[in-house]
C-alpha cells in the first residue's frame, strides 16, 4: 500500500492534497485540496503545514479519514490518532 498524505496549511488555513515529499530538501509539493486535476502546484516547507496521514478508512458518507480528523461515534465525539 502507498501511503497517503493531505496538509493543513498554517498560513492560509487550507487543506491540501499532498502530490510529492521530498525528505532530502524538507520540501512538499502540494495543491488546494479538491484542485488536483487544474491546480498548480506549490511547493512548501515542513515547518509551513501540518502533515496528516490517511488511515486508509472511510466514513459512512464514503469520505477518507486521517488522522487528526474528528469523527463521531454514536453520540461522542474522537479524535484519530
Amino acid at each position: 500500500m502507498i501511503p497517503k498524505f493531505r496538509a493543513w496549511m498554517k498560513s492560509l488555513k487550507w487543506m491540501c492534497d499532498v502530490t510529492n515529499i521530498s525528505f532530502d530538501s524538507k520540501f512538499l509539493d502540494i495543491c488546494h485540496q479538491g484542485d488536483t486535476e487544474r491546480c498548480t502546484e506549490m511547493s512548501v516547507e515542513f515547518d509551513e503545514i501540518e502533515l496528516m496521514q490517511s488511515t486508509g478508512l472511510k466514513d459512512l458518507n464514503g469520505v477518507e479519514i486521517f488522522e487528526g480528523d474528528i469523527v463521531q461515534f454514536f453520540d461522542s465525539l474522537y479524535t484519530v490518532f
